[in-house]
């Protein structure tokens, strides 16, 4: 199991209704700071956050937002450090 650590914020529509539009997160497949994902809602009772990059996570910690620890689903067999960074692109 590949267990990292991600942030991950809401964006909302605005502050009079709150309500939670889309997802995004600090990325440690395609290194994206703020990536978007599949999620254009409240992600709360979801187990599992894809990002745009096709990276797969599995919610680990009780909680999505903010700091939460997850398994990479789909990591690659190379990477550089404990958050999973590629280090080395696949060979074609």
């Amino acid at each position: 199991m590949r267990r990292v650590h991600l942030e991950v914020y809401a964006e909302i529509c605005c502050e009079e209704c709150n309500e939670i539009i889309h997802n995004h997160f600090d990325c440690p497949a395609c290194n994206q700071q703020y990536a978007g994902t599949d999620a254009f809602r409240d992600i709360e009772n979801d187990d599992v956050l894809t990002c745009d990059c096709g990276a797969q996570f599995k919610l680990l910690s009780d909680y999505w937002y903010g700091g939460c620890d997850a398994e990479w689903l789909n990591a690659p067999q190379d990477t550089d450090d404990e958050n999973g960074h590629i280090t080395q692109q696949p060979q074609a």
